[in-house]
């Protein structure tokens, strides 16, 4: 039988690259702002890796580290400028989980080097999808590709043996799930 892969392979990570805050530019809708301002607690509620923490990188590295947000709006700019389908912004402020797994689609679109191919398509699903399942306890409704099984399991053992992430290592998972996911070990 064959072995399942592990993250296993940590990135340093150092205190200037957890963001704390983003601020909101002026067309930022209610929806927009209840997003990037909750702060889930996620180490009391048992989840493997702390959302506020993941969210804010992502919405920095985004804006190329202006310091803002990435709302609703540059959502739907953003996914249709990559080739990917997008919702509404309306939908986007009005779920959360999409919310979320748009911009860490478009974020491994955008970090990743392999040439813009339906298999890199696939691994950026895979790794929001899988990301997902770390920020929200598990699969619950089935797996997209075999990757995204692969990388949920991964983090799913990590779950296990390590348990709830604090800031620094939810950011040391996060990179470490876009290696496995692009596989960068």
């Amino acid at each position: 039988m064959k072995k399942r892969k592990e993250l296993s392979v940590f990135s340093e990570v150092i205190q200037r690259d957890i963001i704390t805050d983003l601020k909101l530019p002026d067309h930022a809708s209610k929806a927009d702002i209840e997003f990037w301002t909750s702060d889930y607690d996620n180490i009391e509620n048992n989840l493997l890796l702390h959302e506020p923490t993941i969210r804010n990188r992502i919405g920095y590295d985004l804006t190329y580290g202006t310091g803002f947000a990435f709302v609703a709006d540059d959502i739907v700019i953003g996914m249709k400028r990559e080739g990917f389908v997008a919702y509404d912004s309306e939908f986007y402020q009005m779920y959360d989980s999409h919310y979320m797994q748009a911009i860490s689609t478009l974020w491994s679109w955008l970090n990743s080097s392999d040439p813009p191919t339906e298999q890199k398509r696939k691994r950026c699903y895979a790794f929001s999808s899988a990301l997902h399942n770390g920020l929200n306890g598990g699969e619950k409704d089935g797996y997209g590709y075999k990757l995204h099984k692969e990388a949920s399991i991964a983090l799913d053992k990590l779950m296990k043996s390590e348990g709830p992430a604090s800031p620094y290592r939810s950011l040391q998972i996060f990179y470490a799930l876009f290696n496995f996911c692009f596989d960068l070990r």
